[in-house]
């Protein structure tokens, strides 16, 4: 069965497997750069790396590639209210 982008990420950052998550996040970004998803998934990782200031950066790349990510907007201002990854990650795994 082949998983999805975002369904191995989301497992890799449960297990905790950050340097792994990373790789596969950027070959994604490598085979296609104006995705919207890996830098999505990039500013989720990064937020759980405690890296606010690039994880915001990668949700903004997010926002501007894509239409379907125009909930960005939402998360982000979510982000600087709650101030945490976990609170992005609900929103966008609906654990």
């Amino acid at each position: 069965m082949s998983h999805t982008l975002e369904e191995r990420c989301r497992q890799l950052m449960i297990q905790r497997k950050f340097e792994q998550c990373q790789k596969e996040i950027e070959t994604a970004m490598a085979e296609n750069p104006h995705g919207a998803i890996p830098h999505n998934l990039m500013g989720i990782l990064l937020e759980k790396e405690s890296n606010h200031i690039l994880a915001m950066k990668h949700f903004r790349a997010a926002y501007a590639k894509s239409k379907q990510y125009r909930k960005n907007q939402c998360r982000t201002n979510h982000l600087r209210e709650e101030g945490g990854a976990f609170c992005l990650l609900l929103c966008r795994f609906r654990w």
